[in-house]
């Protein structure tokens, strides 16, 4: 049995606003971009994974038999599969950065790299998320039942496929747990430097 990671990469859309000041820029990002739990969030991470391409099942070896109380029964695998996941991020870009005065185009630069570290914690969280759920497709097994052994092995790849769906059901469940969880210990990434500070102060710890 053959269940492969396939990378779809990265891919990153910006929301694009101008703005005379780094005040005028929260407000534009507040305006503009992806919602959290507390209204401060300016960047986001969405995962994106499928393991339909070319799913393949199949019946263990041996395991096709009869039961006196309930007729032939089989057991069902993938055989075959390719779990496809990527990431796009959703990020800010402020057009007309270049022309304000370095301490502003500083601090973006400070802000900016800090949000990216925060973002892409996300990638890395879900990533722990979907190697759990490529050892849960590996080790499927689901039992199909018939009045031959031929109507038993495809009632078992069939309830088969239905379990794919509800083990990705169950994927972007917990993958949401995970990242809520990352949010709540990270600050929304306030923890990690992720808030544009629009007084700027000496001695911060994120200067």
């Amino acid at each position: 049995m053959t269940v492969n990671f396939v990378s779809l990469g990265e891919r990153t859309s910006y929301y694009r606003f101008s703005a005379s000041s780094l005040a005028e820029a929260l407000q534009q990002m507040a305006r503009q971009g992806p919602r959290d739990g507390d209204g401060h969030h300016a960047a986001d991470c969405d995962m994106r994974a499928d393991i339909m391409q070319g799913l393949q099942t199949g019946i263990v070896s041996g395991t096709t038999q009869q039961s006196p109380e309930i007729g032939w029964m089989a057991t069902g695998l993938i055989s075959q599969a390719s779990f496809r996941y990527g990431f796009v991020f959703r990020f800010p870009d402020w057009t007309n950065i270049s022309r304000l005065t370095g301490p502003v185009r500083t601090e973006w630069a400070r802000y900016t790299t800090c949000l990216w570290t925060h973002e892409r914690g996300h990638a890395t969280t879900a990533m722990t998320v979907l190697r759990q759920f490529l050892a849960e497709f590996q080790n499927l097994r689901i039992v199909g039942t018939g009045a031959s052994a031929q109507a038993a092995e495809a009632d078992a790849q069939s309830n088969l496929r239905t379990q794919v769906s509800d083990v990705f059901d169950r994927l972007a469940f917990r993958n949401q747990q995970a990242s809520d969880r990352y949010d709540a210990r990270t600050r929304h990434g306030r923890t990690q430097g992720a808030q544009l500070r629009t007084s700027i102060r000496r001695g911060s710890r994120h200067q």
